[in-house]
This record gives C-alpha cells, sequence and structure tokens, in this order.
C-alpha cells in the first residue's frame, strides 16, 4: 500500500498532485530496486539514475509540489526513501535558485546518491548503538564509501564526478563537518546545497509515533538557526521557498479554528500553503471522504504550528469515533 493512498480522492485527483505522487511513487520503487548493497557489486548506469530524477524534475517545472512526498518522511525510512526526500527538497531548491532542466537533474542525481555509501555496505547486518565511537567512526567513513562506490560502479563523467564530490562534501560544511577539506578548501556549490536539503529531512525524519520527536515547522526552524551554523543564507531562504513556512507534513490551526495537515507550499506564497482539513472549527475529526484539499486563499491564513502533543489522532478509528 502506498503511504498516501488514504488521502481524499479530492487531493488524488487534483492536478497540482497527480504527476508529483506518481514520480514520487515511482522514485521510491525504482530508488528502492537501485540503491541496494547487491547492486553495487554489479555496477550502476547513471542514465538509470537520471530515469528516476527526470520526472521529479518535470513536475517541479510545471509547478506541481513534488515536495507533498516530504508528508510521509519518518524515522522509519530506509537510506534509499532519504535519498528521494533528500532528491526531493535539493530540486525545489534549485528550482527557486534558477537552475535550468539540466543543471536540476544532475543535482537530483548527486542528491538522490549523496548517501550512497550507506547504501554501498556490505556489512548491513551490523548496525551499532546510536552513540559511541563505534557509530561515530563508522557514520564519518560513509562519504568515503560514497565516493569509492561510485568510482567502482559507474562511468566516469561530469555527472558522476558531480555526484562524488557531493557525496563526498555534504557533511563538510561548518567547523565540526567531515572529513576534514584541505586548507582554504570548501564544498563545491552543489555540496552545499545538497547539505541544506540533507539537514532538513534528517531533521524531519525524526518524527516518530504521534507526540514524539519534532515538527517539520521544528525542523525548519533548526536547520534555519542552530542546526544551519555555517549554511549559506541564500541557500536557507531557498529551503523556505522550497517546502514552504509550514513544510508537509505539518499540522497547523486555521484562522477559523480548523485543524489542518499540510500537504505542500503554494509557489505564490510561502505562508499560504495547501492543506487538507481535518477537523471542524469546533475540533470534530473528519472522517476521510469528508476532508477537503485546499489552496489557503489571501482571505485565509495558519493561525500557528501546532506542536506534536497537540496533534490529533486521524487515525480512521478515531474519525470514526
Amino acid at each position: 500500500m502506498k503511504p498516501h493512498e488514504n488521502m481524499t480522492p479530492e487531493a488524488i485527483c487534483t492536478p497540482d498532485f497527480a504527476a508529483a505522487l506518481q514520480a514520487y511513487d515511482r522514485a521510491l520503487a525504482d530508488s528502492q530496486a537501485l540503491l541496494t548493497s547487491t547492486r553495487f557489486e554489479r555496477g550502476i548506469e547513471l542514465r538509470h539514475v537520471k530515469r528516476i530524477v527526470q520526472p521529479l524534475v518535470e513536475a517541479a517545472l510545471s509547478q506541481e509540489p513534488t515536495t507533498v512526498g516530504l508528508t510521509w518522511a519518518c524515522s522509519k525510512n530506509e537510506p534509499w526513501a532519504h535519498g528521494v526526500h533528500v532528491c526531493i527538497v535539493s530540486i525545489g531548491m534549485g528550482q527557486r535558485l534558477g537552475l535550468d532542466r539540466g543543471a536540476l537533474v544532475e543535482l537530483g542525481v548527486a542528491a538522490l546518491l549523496h548517501d550512497v555509501g550507506q547504501s554501498a555496505r556490505t556489512d548491513a547486518s551490523v548496525a551499532p548503538s546510536r552513540c559511541g565511537e563505534e557509530w561515530r567512526a563508522q557514520v564519518a567513513a560513509y562519504p568515503i564509501l560514497g565516493v569509492e562506490a561510485l568510482a567502482n560502479s559507474t562511468t566516469l563523467n561530469r555527472t558522476s564526478l558531480r555526484a562524488m564530490r557531493v557525496a563526498l562534501e555534504h557533511h563538510a560544511c561548518g567547523q565540526s563537518g567531515y572529513p576534514k577539506l584541505s586548507a582554504g578548501s570548501r564544498p563545491a556549490a552543489a555540496s552545499r546545497l545538497v547539505a541544506v536539503a540533507d539537514a532538513f529531512v534528517s531533521l524531519l525524519s525524526l518524527n516518530g509515533e504521534r507526540g514524539e520527536g519534532i515538527t517539520p515547522y521544528e525542523a525548519l526552524g533548526l536547520v534555519l538557526g542552530q542546526a544551519g551554523e555555517g549554511f549559506d543564507g541564500a541557500l536557507k531562504a531557498a529551503l523556505v521557498r522550497a517546502v514552504g513556512v509550514y513544510p508537509p507534513g505539518q499540522v497547523v490551526e486555521l484562522d477559523d479554528h480548523a485543524l489542518a495537515r499540510v500537504f505542500a507550499p503554494s509557489a505564490a506564497d510561502p505562508e499560504r500553503p495547501i492543506v487538507e482539513r481535518v477537523t471542524t472549527p469546533e475540533g470534530g475529526i473528519l472522517a476521510d471522504h469528508e476532508r477537503v484539499v485546499m489552496r489557503l486563499s489571501r482571505d485565509s491564513s495558519v493561525l500557528r504550528a501546532l506542536p506534536f502533543d497537540e496533534w490529533p489522532d486521524l487515525s480512521a478509528d478515531a474519525a470514526a469515533a
């Protein structure tokens, strides 16, 4: 079952979502097939990676909100799904920065493969606790493993070299970054952009069950602030334009006091996203067939982003109660 199959018919049929969701589903399925450790033993042709990325780029260039896929980013995502989500955000940022179609495809390829070192591990059964020296050493080795995996499994050309550089450098931003670059060196522009997208998606993926973790709104705030130290201001601005002030997946309170779940930003106004109403103004939870997906008009606004402990239970049982 696809993660969005319980969306309302209005959302699925809306042109704003149809192609974007189709591209997202295809990217997830193809990335899962492509980014496995056994696949690297046979090599990876970048033309297959480009086939994953191109529909995402086309959807973004047609003003469809490809970032709708971020609604389902969570801590249970596999590395290949994380790569798709970072790819979506990177393409959205690149578009806002004025990159053309060809540049967006190359950026998307690099973003999709940015953590390829983790996917290429042959000791996947070894999973140290997410703390301690062993885990830190393993994480620090991923960029090098990524470069090696790409060098050994692809044909060397401009696209593969850029992907290698992004795989190596996307964690090297800031004083505490890794691996340490030579004196006077700075990560490439694509590496810095993917670093911002990766930081946001990584924080976004920390949300777990209802009431746990941090919200998408809080994740964005962290990247713009404490967690984004060393990131370029222009890239932070591009991130806001790509995901909106209220990122996909966030639950917000509207000005009529109804609650809504954000699906995607509006290209015209990042403060007025595309949302699905999930409660009545009085607080009653709407059943799936009663929920309406809409763009907030100039007469409507978001009052606030809700912390996790105020999110309603949107399960079918709760709606039917």
